[in-house]
């Protein structure tokens, strides 16, 4: 038996034993109109922030947010909590929801959790994932690096796909905890595009990806944790390039 317990074991814990049926209970007393009322407005809102309808910095409404996606106010309250969690909405002292307005400042705080979240994660991951999981990577990894190549003008595609390749990596390192606290700094890179309209992800980004998925399948947990950290850091490079660009061009347009 290797080191780590795998899946079934850790479900068939004693902790788990209590913890999953609270999980059924509470998903069964919820109902499944809710749940999917729910999914629909936080589906609903996601896109819309993400295709650029609401911009960064703009309040969420729930009553106007209600009327738009055919919901009541409870599921609208509950999508906008779930994507406040995901660094997407910003709920302020006052109650009201805005969307994600990231400064200099706070990107570099979220790099700073995502190198240490993201790199862990993958740590786990290579000692933990499954065939099956490698080969949907191995499948969106091949997608990325395809629309890499095609230098299409909508980024949304690539940047949806990169977004499915980070979270398969997180479902592969299979804890909880880890899981939830990478979705409250996970999708800094669609914040950043919403911000400047540019986005970090390139050629340069799918070789990163391509080093990591060999540390993967090779499931050297080492390898796979540097190559993450690598990737991460390339990330917030590229990010303060950005700022630095916006800034020289904000001063030329005030001159």
């Amino acid at each position: 038996m290797g080191r780590y317990p795998s899946r079934a074991m850790r479900l068939a814990s004693p902790v788990s034993q209590v913890y999953v049926p609270l999980i059924v209970h509470q998903i069964c007393a919820e109902g499944p109109r809710l749940i999917t009322a729910r999914r629909k407005a936080y589906n609903g809102i996601r896109r819309s922030i993400i295709f650029g309808k609401f911009q960064p910095g703009e309040q969420l409404k729930e009553e106007e947010l209600a009327a738009k996606f055919k919901v009541s106010r409870t599921p609208v309250r509950q999508a906008i909590r779930q994507l406040a969690d995901e660094g997407l909405v910003f709920i302020g002292s006052n109650k009201r929801s805005y969307v994600t307005d990231i400064s200099e400042a706070q990107a570099e705080e979220a790099f700073d959790m995502l190198a240490f979240l993201e790199s862990y994660a993958a740590k786990l991951a290579a000692q933990r994932i499954t065939d099956e999981e490698l080969e949907q990577l191995q499948a969106l990894h091949q997608q990325l690096g395809d629309l890499a190549k095609s230098n299409s003008a909508d980024d949304h595609p690539y940047l949806e796909l990169n977004s499915k390749f980070h979270s398969l990596i997180h479902e592969a390192a299979d804890n909880r905890i880890l899981s939830g606290l990478l979705r409250r700094v996970s999708d800094l890179p669609y914040a950043m595009y919403l911000k400047f309209k540019q986005k970090t992800e390139d050629s340069e980004a799918v070789a990163e990806h391509e080093r990591l998925l060999k540390a993967l399948c090779e499931h050297d947990a080492v390898a796979a944790e540097l190559h993450m950290r690598l990737h991460i850091e390339g990330l917030r490079s590229k990010y303060r390039d950005i700022c630095k660009e916006a800034a020289q061009n904000s001063q030329q347009e005030a001159e």
